[in-house]
């Protein structure tokens, strides 16, 4: 008989029982059985599967150096026997206790692993406990990591074959990349809660009309990396880089980073279109029907550092809050999610290229749900009002009447879009285009159909509908596509019978005299790129 070698087997078999006991001794605590009794379980109290991770990596971290030392002394032959064993058969016997100590902590820590492979290979699971039991137990995770590098900073000073380092490390760098995900869920859920801190104060200085909300999401992203980065990304000892290419840690960065983005995309849609619910949009158009609507966007006034909306306790009306989350979103897409990626380099991650490009398609898309809403809300009412003015006063186009002036329809037309024009300057004068574009092509299809459907102009009507509809047509110059182009061109080539000589140079002199007398509203379309 081999006395030695006998006890180092012993030893080892020792080892791997103490292990299989810590772990039944600390699963039963979580079986269904033990969990009905302490109901009562104080949520403050360590879970089981961290008392047991720190009791394994004890035992790992003060037995396994005993069972390599025994083992060579044994193969440096101070305890040799006659019918001796091979050294491959004792780096066997460590490799085996190591991928135990490995499948035991990949049991109680990786609960978004796959259980199912882990049970068929090791014939052990630990109890599924309740929901909340298991959401208890996630932000111990990092704890879980920091015995489990400890027990490998003790073996790796030991001189170890790599392949049995390598085990370890591999769990650890699983267990680095798991950690990372739960923090980076954490500040997903803390993203999705950012809406009720929304003050609707305007702070970005390169795109007005965005307010602080996406400074808020960025502290929380600096804060969100700063933790990973202290728990998890930073190699220790013998640890891989999580950031290889096309490494499982990159993808999981990408896919992390795109549902924290996608939250904040929905957070602003969310105070869009909930803000749109509790109250009752006003449309500030004035009618020629009942008195011009005197009720005017509130002054866009300073507050504190940045610029609040409203002042003093004036609420924000929707329409101000949805120029804020349109102007939020056009930040987004041009230049603040890029910025985002940039942080991330700033710590030595990759450029999250394919995440970011997500979020900007995303934003993009609800910038134009959002802008259809917007234009809606203020063209419909807009556009609605030019037939009942038009033909207020049983009015009719084949009637001589006087001409000299603007009708009262085109008047109210354009002074309704200066009101539009004047709320969106004062908050964000970069959406002016995109929206008033859509508004005046409507304006320019409604009057195409106004003037199709009359059967015959008197002379002086069809000098009359000429200077309103080319009047309109060259304020709004800055803001006509070519499909609105067309429109207006429809509307002029509806007149029936077509301008003579005579009653073109009418309407040109009538047309030069009245942008004479509006000059100061035509001023107001006629900046360039405010």
């Amino acid at each position: 008989p081999n006395a030695p070698w006998d006890a180092i087997e012993a030893r080892a078999k020792y080892l791997e029982s103490t292990f299989r006991q810590t772990f039944e001794q600390h699963a039963s605590k979580d079986s269904p059985g033990a969990q009905e009794k302490s109901k009562s379980r104080d949520p403050s109290q360590t879970p089981s599967r961290v008392n047991f991770c720190e009791e394994l990596c004890d035992i790992a971290a003060s037995q396994l150096p005993d069972l390599w030392r025994l083992g060579q002394l044994y193969f440096t032959g101070e305890l040799r026997g006659p019918h001796d064993p091979k050294p491959g058969d004792f780096k066997r016997m460590v490799l085996t206790a190591i991928e135990k100590f490995c499948v035991y902590l990949r049991l109680a820590i990786l609960i978004a692993a796959d259980q199912r492979a882990l049970r068929q290979t090791s014939g052990l699971s630990w109890p599924i406990g309740s929901a909340s039991a298991t959401h208890q137990f996630l932000p111990w995770i990092p704890q879980c990591l920091r015995y489990t590098r400890i027990a490998y900073a003790s073996l790796i000073s030991l001189d170890l074959p790599s392949e049995a380092l390598d085990i370890i490390q591999k769990l650890i760098d699983e267990v680095r990349l798991f950690c990372f995900s739960i923090i980076f869920k954490r500040a997903t859920d803390r993203c999705k809660k950012l809406g009720t801190h929304e003050t609707w104060e305007l702070g970005v200085e390169e795109y007005p009309g965005a307010t602080l909300l996406p400074a808020a999401l960025e502290a929380l992203l600096i804060e969100t990396l700063d933790e990973v980065q202290t728990v998890c990304m930073q190699p220790e000892a013998r640890e891989g880089n999580l950031l290889e290419p096309q490494s499982d840690g990159q993808r999981e960065v990408t896919q992390r980073l795109q549902e924290f983005l996608s939250a904040f995309s929905g957070v602003i849609e969310e105070l869009a279109f909930h803000s749109h619910d509790e109250e009752t949009p006003t449309h500030n158009v004035s009618q020629l029907l009942g008195f011009p609507n005197a009720q005017q966007p509130d002054s866009v006034a300073g507050s504190g550092g940045g610029v609040g909306l409203g002042s003093g306790t004036a609420a924000v009306t929707w329409e101000q809050r949805m120029l804020c989350c349109l102007a939020n979103y056009a930040y987004c897409n041009k230049s603040f999610f890029q910025h985002l990626g940039e942080i991330f380099v700033r710590y030595g991650y990759p450029l999250p290229t394919l995440a970011i490009e997500t979020a900007r398609y995303t934003v993009n898309q609800l910038f134009t749900n959002l802008l259809e809403e917007y234009v809606e809300h203020k063209g419909d009412p807009l556009v609605g009002t030019i037939e009942p003015s038009m033909y207020l006063g049983r009015f009719q186009w084949d009637h001589e009447m006087e001409i000299g002036q603007l009708r009262p329809y085109a008047h109210e037309c354009c002074d309704n879009l200066v009101g539009v024009y004047s709320e969106i300057y004062s908050i964000s004068p970069a959406l002016l285009r995109p929206i008033l574009e859509s508004i005046v092509q409507t304006i320019s299809e409604e009057l195409a159909r106004l003037m199709s459907c009359v059967q015959r102009f008197s002379f002086t009507g069809a000098i009359q509908a000429h200077v309103d509809i080319r009047l309109l047509r060259d304020a709004l110059e800055g803001y006509v596509n070519e499909t609105a182009k067309n429109y207006f061109m429809e509307a002029l080539e509806a007149i029936n019978p077509p301008l003579n000589g005579e009653q073109k140079r009418k309407a040109d002199e009538i047309l030069e005299r009245v942008k004479r007398n509006m000059r100061l509203q035509l001023l107001c379309f006629g900046v360039k790129e405010p």
